[in-house]
């Protein structure tokens, strides 16, 4: 048995509920599991694994809420760089007290210890920023970070089948390795009861008007709909009509049932959320928080490929979407692209 320190990023639920897989599937083996983390991403693995060990690791703090996101990344870079050398500070410190034997960190780039095996979990290795100078500057910070682990682990399937595009397409001095698309979710064999599902993430304020905006068109369509707020304290900004169901947040259990009962998801192009959605074969209607570049970039592959229906916020129609629905061609993925990251984590455990 193993002492694995398992690092996640709290920037909205999709590292932690991508990372979760992992963590059990270690678990179950055997392997104790210390858990790094902060705000709703601790909060979440600890209701979801409370057999671990877990740290609070205070986050980076990056605003993307900012409209203007060159200026943005320039006034928050220095924050960013000094906030990943205090947590690598802080987990060798952790290491060495309570003896861990290898690190795995989802995207916290200050996570590892060159005395340790350390790996990376991660689909951006480049950012796809239209400015040069800023793309210029920010990459090379990124692929510094990554070549202080061991191995890059991507989770997606190999190119050309794969998810990430260009975002995963860099060369780093580091091995990496494609572990299959991650996902705990549980496709049910159940009988359809709504017509859509909007599941909301993001910051605020675009994700409260993104539900007022949501909310208000579905009311206007016929048939029974489902809204997910996507945060414990979430509540309706507005008033629910008679064929909307609203719940704050769903458990993965929980969220399994629902999606079963549904062939459409409306939502952010986060990247995890993505996983889920292909891995149970539903059809999308993608939403990129705004000034997000790389859900931009996600959207428009999803797009590109047919596989999910894009809007932008700003136009966001839910029946035009529901319109292009059945011309989608979205892949059927076999069964074992849930389980293959585990070979891999085996030989290194």
């Amino acid at each position: 048995m193993k002492k694995v320190l398992f690092c996640v990023l709290n920037w909205g639920l999709g590292h932690a509920t991508r990372s979760l897989p992992m963590i059990q599937y270690l678990q179950k083996r055997g392997h104790s599991l210390h858990i790094a983390s902060d705000g709703l991403s601790l909060q979440f693995l600890k209701n979801e694994c409370p057999d671990a060990t877990f740290k609070p690791l205070k986050g980076y703090e990056v605003n993307y809420a900012d409209t203007r996101l060159l200026l943005g990344m320039i006034k928050q870079g220095p924050k960013i760089l000094k906030a990943v050398h205090k947590e690598n500070q802080e987990i060798r410190e952790y290491i060495e007290q309570h003896e861990i034997d290898l690190i795995i960190s989802d995207c916290r780039f200050g996570c590892y210890d060159p005395r340790i095996p350390s790996y990376l979990i991660g689909h951006t290795l480049q950012l796809p920023l239209s400015d040069p100078i800023t793309n210029f500057a920010a990459n090379r910070t990124l692929r510094r970070w990554i070549n202080r682990f061991d191995q890059c682990w991507i989770p997606d399937l190999q190119p050309p089948q794969n998810l990430s595009g260009y975002l995963s397409d860099a060369r780093l001095n580091v091995k990496k390795k494609y572990i299959g698309w991650l996902t705990n979710l549980i496709p049910l064999a159940d009988e359809k009861k709504y017509h859509l599902i909007a599941v909301l993430s993001g910051p605020e304020p675009l994700r409260t008007s993104f539900e007022q905006e949501i909310i208000t068109q579905l009311g206007a369509i016929d048939g029974q709909f489902l809204v997910i707020g996507g945060k414990p304290d979430a509540k309706p900004s507005i008033p629910i009509p008679s064929n909307v169901t609203y719940v704050p947040i769903a458990t993965r259990e929980e969220l399994s049932g629902y999606v079963s009962k549904t062939e459409v998801i409306l939502g952010r192009s986060g990247y995890s959320s993505l996983m889920d959605w292909l891995l149970l074969g539903k059809k999308m209607i993608v939403v990129p928080t705004p000034n997000q570049p790389e859900q931009v970039f996600l959207a428009q592959r999803l797009e590109d490929r047919n596989w999910a229906v894009s809007q932008s916020q700003a136009k966001l129609d839910i029946q035009t979407g529901l319109n292009m629905i059945n011309s989608l061609n979205v892949p059927q993925m076999q069964k074992s692209n849930f389980t293959l990251f585990e070979e891999i984590v085996q030989k290194i455990i």
